[in-house]
């Protein structure tokens, strides 16, 4: 068993001289935290002048330079959210590419692929018992979202893929995604999207779904390149890519 002894915090300290200081905005805690403790503040402080001037010590924010309130805060709080959004721009929509040419290869360390993510969502749902995972189930849901109708599901069965790039500089950036699908054989297709300025992180996703599942087959090979000036400065691929 152990026994802890508590100190009675009325009692003082038993080495006279030493007394803690009052820490930056902890005087009065639960008046700083007041919607509008300036004011509360101000009367604290002319009380404790009338009762005991000599020993007043400067409190905090007893000359304010401007009002304030919790009202002033949540309207500037709102307005720089509502600031925030417009300045985000929407994710670039990727196109299709009618004749994609060969490119020359120019590797540039400032420009790089960091995570890959293929989807295939079947029109046969995989079976599902008490054992499976939930996560197994979670990625058909999220992308079958929404689609109430037979038609609806239809226009989302096919191959999604999503890839996480930097761009390390300040660069006009393509993305393209080269791919090869099970019923046109060695053809390839291809499909863009342009990222101006685009430094910093970014997601982009292709879909490769609807009826160009169902016409042309599965995606069986891809290859997806980073295009900056002309020329390929980062590149990833699946295994079957030659």
């Amino acid at each position: 068993m152990i026994a802890v002894r508590m100190r009675n915090k009325g009692e003082g300290f038993g080495i006279q001289g030493i007394e803690p200081d009052v820490s930056f905005r902890q005087k009065y805690p639960a008046l700083v935290l007041h919607s509008d403790h300036v004011r509360k503040l101000a009367r604290i402080w002319k009380a404790c002048e009338q009762r005991c001037p000599a020993e007043v010590t400067p409190l905090i924010d007893t000359v304010p330079l401007l009002s304030f309130h919790a009202r002033v805060v949540r309207i500037s709080l709102a307005l720089l959210c509502l600031f925030l959004a417009s300045c985000a721009a929407p994710s670039p929509k990727p196109y299709q590419v009618e004749k994609p040419r060969p490119l020359p290869i120019a590797l540039d360390k400032n420009f790089e692929f960091r995570k890959t993510k293929e989807y295939f969502l079947d029109p046969m749902p995989p079976r599902i018992t008490a054992q499976t995972d939930a996560s197994v189930s979670f990625e058909r849901y999220y992308r079958a979202y929404g689609a109430i109708t037979a038609l609806d599901q239809h226009q989302l069965f096919g191959t999604y893929f999503d890839f996480f790039w930097v761009a390390r500089r300040n660069a006009d950036v393509r993305i393209r995604l080269e791919y090869r699908q099970e019923k046109l054989h060695i053809f390839v297709q291809a499909r863009e999207a342009f990222y101006p300025h685009a430094r910093g992180h970014h997601r982009t996703e292709f879909a490769v779904i609807g009826d160009d599942y169902f016409d042309d087959g599965r995606v069986i090979a891809w290859r997806a390149l980073l295009i900056v000036n002309g020329r390929i400065v980062a590149t990833t691929r699946s295994y079957l890519w030659e």
